[in-house]
């Protein structure tokens, strides 16, 4: 099995037992987990061939379950709970190319600094995001931010991303 799409509709402590068998999935290289309520998320450090992670509704307040994943490229967290330290977390993925953050009702401040991020994807009702950390993607080639704030506070950040090819702001 290497893709594996995995939808919750309720909390229930039975199902986090037996999904966490998963980790016995030594060649696994995409996972979807998708909850309609928060969900705590079990430990993917087992997971080693994981290239592709979308977690949606999931609580990753301890990214320590997620971080020992050395071939991770694409990473997409939505309506998770984020914190900056955990966010800080991210700059341990050395091979993430690509990264989602979405509709959080608040964002933590952003540090790219470590990263060598080639697509980034920013979706928020957030209305004062700091933008500021765009500028240390210099690798970047892809930029959608979807974001309610004035496109005059991104412009100056954006400019200085020389290998950017696409941009896409709402």
């Amino acid at each position: 099995l290497r893709f594996l799409e995995i939808y919750y509709e309720k909390y229930d402590k039975k199902n986090l037992k037996s999904i966490s068998m998963i980790k016995n999935l030594k060649k696994l290289s995409a996972l979807s987990i998708y909850s309609l309520e928060a969900y705590p998320l079990f430990n993917l450090s087992p997971l080693k061939s994981l290239k592709f992670l979308k977690l949606n509704h999931i609580s990753v307040s301890d990214f320590s379950r997620i971080i020992n994943l050395p071939n991770l490229k694409r990473l997409s967290l939505s309506n998770c709970e984020l914190t900056s330290q955990n966010l800080q977390e991210l700059q341990k993925f050395s091979k993430l190319e690509n990264l989602s953050l979405g509709f959080f009702e608040k964002i933590p401040s952003l540090d790219f600094s470590k990263l060598n991020l080639k697509v980034l994807r920013i979706y928020s009702k957030e209305k004062n995001i700091s933008l500021e950390a765009l500028s240390q993607c210099k690798q970047l080639k892809k930029l959608i931010l979807d974001i309610r704030q004035s496109h005059k506070t991104v412009f100056p950040n954006i400019k200085k991303l020389k290998n950017l090819e696409y941009l896409y702001i709402r």
